[in-house]
């Protein structure tokens, strides 16, 4: 459901934070932990992944960047790891190529005729000020 990795050099919460919010195209991010906090192992579910907390305490990780969290479950995070809500469109935005790719390339492998679109229509009902 997500995916683990480590930065080839620690960053600052606040550094990585900054770095993230221009990747995802974002002015905003909810998140819990210190901004000098070092960042190096990194956890990632895109949508509403929060429910994987445990998953990445578990797998080490000194961040958990997901979306659609509760706010108990940014309680349970406190000290323990950073976590960061980066929003459920803003971090499933990016899985829309690779996903119509495997599947062009599936339908090539079986001979099977398809025809994949992605919209270019931004679908997110979520509007930050």
């Amino acid at each position: 459901m997500g995916a683990f990795g480590t930065l080839p050099k620690p960053l600052s919460l606040g550094l990585f934070i900054k770095s993230l919010k221009k990747t995802l195209g974002v002015r905003a991010l909810r998140h819990t932990g210190r901004l000098t906090r070092k960042i190096r192992n990194v956890a990632v579910c895109g949508g509403a992944g929060s429910d994987l907390l445990p998953d990445a305490l578990s797998s080490k990780a000194d961040v958990f960047v997901t979306a659609d969290v509760r706010y108990h479950t940014f309680q349970k995070a406190t000290d323990a790891i950073a976590l960061i809500d980066a929003g459920h469109w803003e971090t499933e935005q990016f899985i829309l190529k690779p996903i119509a790719a495997r599947l062009r390339s599936a339908a090539r492998a079986a001979d099977e005729p398809l025809t994949v679109l992605i919209t270019k229509q931004n679908t997110n009902p979520i509007h930050i000020q």
